[in-house]
């Protein structure tokens, strides 16, 4: 149950992205239920329970890497319209 809360948490934080108290509460309680429906969604499609630990893991682990990854695909952006501009 900690994990899965810790999980949801972290989920909510890189959905909100910002470190305001009013929206990390409401990223948590968005991380919760997006993270609890991914895992509904996953034991109703026959997902073996075992098997649940590895694809909460994987999520987990997107949900905190996306973020990250998208904001250094804008600013790469950014710096390569900005080079094409002042070439």
């Amino acid at each position: 149950m900690v994990v899965w809360g810790l999980a949801s948490i972290i989920i909510g934080e890189a959905l909100v992205g910002v470190r305001d108290l009013g929206f990390v509460i409401t990223g948590a309680v968005m991380g919760s239920v997006l993270f609890r429906l991914i895992v509904a969604l996953a034991l109703r499609g026959g997902l073996n329970p075992n098997d649940l630990k590895l694809i909460t893991a994987l999520f987990v682990f997107v949900a905190l890497v996306l973020p990250s990854l998208l904001k250094r695909v804008q600013q790469t952006r950014r710096g390569v319209q900005h080079t094409k501009w002042v070439g």
